[in-house]
């Protein structure tokens, strides 16, 4: 275990080394000397053998990825399809703690496997940030590569990035599709990564404004004396989410590999391959933190033409392909060429609330919502109040003191300086534990004077209230923080909880086209009274998705399964029809057994995006999700 621990230290040395750097995708670093490369489009690989005593060492650099969202699933996935799967380690990783720079979360494991029946490592080091996610993988039988390991971390640095105001967003518009875009895969098995005998194939689309389209594949293997080469061409056809590729013409070419290389021979022979028509759902997937459209293709089952799934959680049964690089276009033999167009210059989305129809509210008591980047401000005469948007970093376990002072710190503390008579309130006796902090600060935008108290109770989210002075804030909203005692009602908090209620904008018809999802899950353990033994549980969830057209046509999908002790029931249900919006209602006709509803509806902003809340009555129905 000692090699282990001592190789996961030097792992944690990433510093600047300024030297002759290489980069590749969102990494920049010095190559060890003197060790084999090998590039594929997803990866680059040095390797170094002692052919003496048997000992090698190999580091990967592997593209990025979209990220699932948190460094933890992040590691977690990429410790499974690159660790697991292809070394099958003999115990747990062990773990650095994340740690950030430059934006970027860092995560590192090791674990031992075994590769001849001798011991080796395998290490993973996992960045997550900026909606992507990327890895390097070292694996080792030997100590003795234990100083070029070190010299290579040191010597790697992350691709400095700005995030974007603006988050992910989609794009399904008839010509978003246009140019060329590839994918690459390549077997990633232990035997071939530490043998240095990678192979690949490359698939590329080119989507042509007549709406012809030519797809090409090439597969390499240095097992194989031959070159494989796809080449097919046909119709594409878009009608709303949906695209459909009509094959005209498709073979399979065999080639000689020249002077045994990975180049082009001579041509062996040549067989038609059955034409495949398929429908798939596309998606335009902009990444604002690499400033890059994918083109996401889903599918309900594998194609031949594109091979396996990506293998992405965050978009099911779906291929991937990015815009190649300018040297990774497939070069054919003979002089031949696809046509490859030039992929237009999609601009980065707006901010996320401009492309909403409404982002202010007056409401009939006197307040005024207005959507902002950070957060809803709700101004009343002389009062402003901030309903702050979730923020990572703002909920920490801690007392009342330390907790309320972070989220200050965090969320307050940059826009006011000279802050004082600054007190803490946080009563112990309430089943949702309430915050309140409040103090006299200087207004740094205007050098005013100001009194400002951030609140927050169970759950719900900080807010922010700016008045002229404490009295001023007293008045409005009941509440003093030098009088709240560990025993203070419940009921003082109700006039500062209102405030969350002045987060609510009006729907428009323009805001729905596209998808819009939602899930809820819950799960019940039961034990017997008498003896105490678990008696099993039971559990139900499900998922909701509405997708509205441009022409006002919908389509609703209700999946559920509930169940007890691994006994489950499914149910489903889908709709089409028309939705009529009128600001704060929306009329579904042809639900459910055929009947028109009609709901009160509103959108509630948040970082990025809109949830759009569904009611029935005075009885929330559905809310739903969508970043834009």
């Amino acid at each position: 275990m000692k090699k282990i621990f001592f190789f996961l230290i030097i792992c944690l040395s990433f510093t600047d080394i300024y030297a002759q750097k290489e980069t590749f995708d969102l990494f920049a670093f010095t190559p060890p000397a003197g060790w084999k490369k090998e590039v594929t489009q997803n990866s680059i690989s040095y390797i170094a053998t002692n052919k003496k005593n048997g000992s090698w060492c190999r580091i990967g650099i592997l593209k990025s990825t979209i990220s699932k969202g948190s460094i933890e699933a992040d590691f977690e996935s990429e410790w499974q399809d690159m660790i697991v799967k292809n070394y099958n380690p003999t115990a747990p990783p062990v773990l650095n703690e994340v740690r950030e720079t430059d934006g970027w979360k860092v995560k590192e494991g090791v674990a031992k496997f075994k590769f001849n029946n001798a011991d080796a490592q395998a290490m993973l080091t996992t960045i997550s940030g900026f909606e992507r996610c990327a890895s390097i993988v070292v694996t080792i039988n030997s100590q003795e590569y234990l100083e070029n390991i070190d010299t290579f971390l040191k010597s790697v640095e992350f691709k400095k990035m700005v995030m974007a105001a603006q988050p992910p967003v989609t794009d399904n518009s008839n010509s978003s599709i246009i140019g060329t875009w590839g994918i690459s895969a390549s077997d990633q098995s232990s035997y071939r990564m530490n043998n240095g005998v990678m192979n690949y194939i490359v698939r590329q689309y080119t989507f042509n404004e007549n709406g012809t389209y030519s797809f090409v594949t090439k597969t390499f293997d240095p097992f194989m004396d031959k070159l494989l080469l796809g080449k097919e061409n046909g119709t594409y056809l878009i009608s709303g989410t949906n695209l459909t590729i009509t094959p005209q013409k498709s073979v399979l070419e065999v080639w000689s590999k020249k002077n045994g290389n990975d180049e082009w021979g001579k041509f062996l022979s040549s067989q038609n391959i059955e034409l495949e028509t398929v429908k798939y759902k596309f998606t335009k997937y902009y990444m604002s933190g690499i400033k890059e459209w994918n083109l996401i293709l889903q599918a309900d089952k594998q194609t031949y033409r594109d091979g396996t799934f990506s293998g992405n959680a965050a978009f099911k049964n779906s291929w991937i392909y990015s815009p190649p690089c300018s040297q990774c276009f497939i070069i054919l033999p003979d002089g031949q060429q696809v046509i490859i167009e030039e992929k237009k210059n999609f601009p980065a989305p707006k901010k996320p609330f401009s492309v909403y129809a409404y982002t202010t509210t007056n409401f009939d008591d006197g307040w005024i919502a207005t959507q902002q980047e950070d957060w809803v401000q709700v101004t009343k005469g002389n009062i402003k109040v901030l309903i702050h948007y979730a923020k990572e970093g703002t909920t920490i376990a801690a007392d009342p003191e330390p907790h309320v002072s972070n989220a200050w710190n965090i969320l307050v503390a940059p826009r006011y300086s000279n802050l004082r008579n600054f007190k803490v309130a946080s009563p112990s006796l309430d089943s949702q534990r309430a915050y309140l902090g409040a103090g006299d600060a200087t207004d740094n935008k205007t050098g005013r004077q100001v009194y400002v108290a951030l609140f927050r109770k169970g759950n719900s989210g900080w807010v922010e209230f700016i008045t002229p002075d404490k009295s001023t804030f007293v008045k409005e909203f009941g509440t003093d923080v030098n009088n709240i005692g560990w025993d203070a009602s419940s009921d003082i908090w109700n006039p500062l909880l209102k405030m969350f209620n002045y987060n609510k904008f009006a729907v428009s018809a323009s805001d729905l086209p596209g998808n819009w999802k939602s899930s809820s899950g819950a799960g019940i353990e039961y034990y017997n009274v008498y003896t105490g033994n678990n008696m099993g549980m039971a559990s139900a969830s499900s998922t909701t998705e509405f997708i509205f057209q441009q022409d006002g046509t919908y389509t609703s999908i209700y999946k559920g399964v509930d169940g007890f002790n691994g006994s489950n029931r499914y149910a489903g249900e889908t709709c089409n029809g028309k939705a009529i919006v009128s600001n704060w209602e929306i009329q579904l006709t042809n639900r459910f057994k055929g009947a028109t509803e009609t709901f009160t509806s509103q959108f509630e902003a948040v970082k990025g995006g809109r949830i759009l809340h569904i009611y029935r009555g005075n009885i929330e129905e559905l809310h739903l999700f969508r970043m834009k």
